[in-house]
């Protein structure tokens, strides 16, 4: 291409360069080809890799399945993205389950499964159901335990549940655009919320909307407070969670941290509010000197009414339940951490 006394392109072989759409696409696809080889090769070769499921669906309508494998390589730890697999039909635990060992064991791959160790997927039935999702038909499959992980962020279904009435009996004028408010700045919307919750009234009583009587009421506005505190600590956690390159022992000492606050929050809440701030600025501003925690809140979605001791307790429950099968792996996680701290001997 280059000549070498003047540094200029050579014409001669720009000329013979094949350009036309069918070349390219064909060497697009040998190269796709041999790099797909390759990772097969060395995820025959690693002594273990874990994946990343997740799905979406396309323009078209079709389900797409995406697999991460992360595995070492005998040099560094390499993160591809090994398999765009196209669902039709349902996309149940069970479809998905035999879409992934199918591929797996298919022709020209036999990638053992023996080899995993750990799976990482949303929060959906689909995939972590107790006795029909992915996990758990994998395990069936002779896969060996490993570790599965999915989304913080769906604890959000149990916060929302929490003041349902608030959408059920709410009525527009207008046309409602879809506008859904992401995870992390539902606090945000929630504290602007309450910050307007002494002019709110005298608007509704302006436009004459009596069917939001409940608004004007003191255990309303207190648990709206509590939810906003609730959700900032939430999102507190999830923000921790986040980014690039977090290791496993630091997020599970995020989450061990997170639970001892919950046990603090427990111990302080008949007491006061020190930990939520919302609420007790609201408690001031009401001047209720009858309030007490007993006509709290119901705990995130919790059906049972409760106060704030009782939704800590719920919460920490909710919490120990859920990151329970990461915790039985905390001595190997204080080993990576602390290994000096560690008694390597039992």
């Amino acid at each position: 291409m280059l000549t070498p006394e003047g540094n200029m392109f050579d014409l001669r072989q720009i000329s013979k360069l094949q350009l036309s759409d069918s070349t390219l696409s064909r060497h697009v696809e040998n190269i796709s080809d041999d790099l797909f080889i390759k990772l097969i090769e060395d995820l025959q070769k690693t002594q273990h890799f874990s994946l990343a499921i997740d799905e979406s669906t396309d323009v078209s309508d079709t389900v797409q399945l995406m697999i991460w494998a992360r595995f070492f390589n005998g040099d560094t730890f390499m993160e591809e993205m090994f398999a765009l697999l196209p669902l039709t039909g349902q996309t149940r635990g069970e479809d998905i389950c035999l879409a992934i060992i199918d591929f797996f064991r298919g022709p020209g791959r036999e990638i053992d499964l023996g080899k995993l160790v750990s799976i990482t997927s949303d929060g959906a039935p689909s995939m972590v159901g107790k006795e029909r999702g992915l996990v758990a038909l994998m395990r069936k499959d002779a896969v060996p335990d490993f570790f599965a992980y999915h989304c913080i962020v769906f604890f959000t279904k149990n916060i929302s549940a929490l003041l349902t009435t608030l959408e059920n009996m709410t009525q527009y004028e207008d046309l409602t655009l879809h506008a859904a408010v992401r995870w992390m700045s539902r606090s945000i919307v929630l504290e602007k919320f309450v910050d307007l919750l002494l002019v709110i009234p005298a608007f509704i009583a302006q436009r004459k909307h009596t069917d939001l009587y409940y608004v004007n009421d003191e255990k309303f506005a207190l648990e709206v407070a509590f939810l906003v505190d609730t959700t900032k600590h939430l999102n507190s956690l999830n923000l921790k969670l986040q980014g690039n390159n977090k290791l496993l022992p630091a997020l599970v000492n995020d989450v061990s941290a997170f639970m001892e606050k919950l046990s603090l929050y427990q111990d302080h809440g008949d007491n006061d509010f020190t930990h939520f701030p919302n609420l007790r600025s609201q408690v001031s501003q009401l001047h209720s000197v009858s309030f007490k925690p007993a006509i709290c809140v119901q705990y995130l979605g919790e059906l049972a009414s409760g106060n704030i001791y009782t939704a800590t307790i719920l919460l920490l429950r909710h919490f120990t339940k859920f990151f329970f099968p990461y915790f039985k792996s905390c001595v190997n996680l204080t080993l990576l951490l602390h290994a000096k701290k560690c008694d390597t001997m039992s």
